[in-house]
This record gives C-alpha cells, sequence and structure tokens, in this order.
C-alpha cells in the first residue's frame, strides 16, 4: 500500500472551494450573504455539500445568530442554497447545505428538504 499523499499549504491547507461569479455579482443578495455563501462553498470544495453547524458558522463569520439566519434565508430565497434537514430515529440531527448551480430551476422548490436518515 503506498502512503503517498498530495496536500496544499498556507491558506488552502484546510480546503478551499469555488465561488460563482453570478452569485457575487448579484444586486439582490447583501455583502453578508454573499460571505455565507463564500464560506459554504470553501467547505464543498471536493463536492457538491457542506454541514458545518450554524454555531461554526456564525463564530468562524463573527457574525450574531439573527444575521446569520435572516442572510441565510436570502441565499435560500434566490435559490442559491438549500437546507437538507437530516433526520434519525425521527429526530432532527444536522442540517446539510447544497449549493444550487441551477438556481433558476431550483425556485419552483421551498428550498428545505428533510433526509431521514
Amino acid at each position: 500500500m503506498s502512503n503517498n499523499r498530495v496536500y496544499q499549504d498556507g491558506i488552502f491547507k484546510k480546503g478551499y472551494g469555488s465561488v460563482a461569479k453570478l452569485v457575487m455579482t448579484d444586486k439582490k443578495l447583501d455583502i453578508e450573504a454573499k460571505a455565507i455563501y463564500a464560506y459554504l462553498c470553501s467547505f464543498a470544495g471536493a463536492g457538491m455539500t457542506a454541514f458545518p453547524g450554524a454555531k461554526k458558522i456564525i463564530n468562524d463569520l463573527n457574525i450574531s445568530e439573527n444575521r446569520f439566519y435572516k442572510y441565510r434565508k436570502q441565499l435560500i430565497k434566490n435559490g442559491y442554497i438549500k437546507i437538507i434537514k437530516n433526520r434519525k430515529n425521527g429526530k432532527r440531527d444536522n442540517n446539510l447545505y447544497k449549493i444550487i448551480n441551477n438556481p433558476k430551476q431550483h425556485l419552483q422548490n421551498k428550498g428545505v428538504e428533510i433526509q431521514h436518515l
């Protein structure tokens, strides 16, 4: 078995992701919504989903809980993210944030989905 590894150094060593220019130039989004979107994208760099908890996001972005939920709602309303609420044994487990690649198509849904594990 090989022990070869590939890693990033410096600012990329904890991960990174791509941020869509369309989101960053959308005049319907406030700067706080764009920051939350960029934060989620940084977690989803290796795939399509990210799952940092609200407390971690609030702490890392140094914003209030009310501010976080207000601007997260803006991202959902405009179809840029979707929240998948995971349930385990009938109880709330965690949220999974999905970055939406086609927001116009996604807007037909409400932006929240419940998934039973």
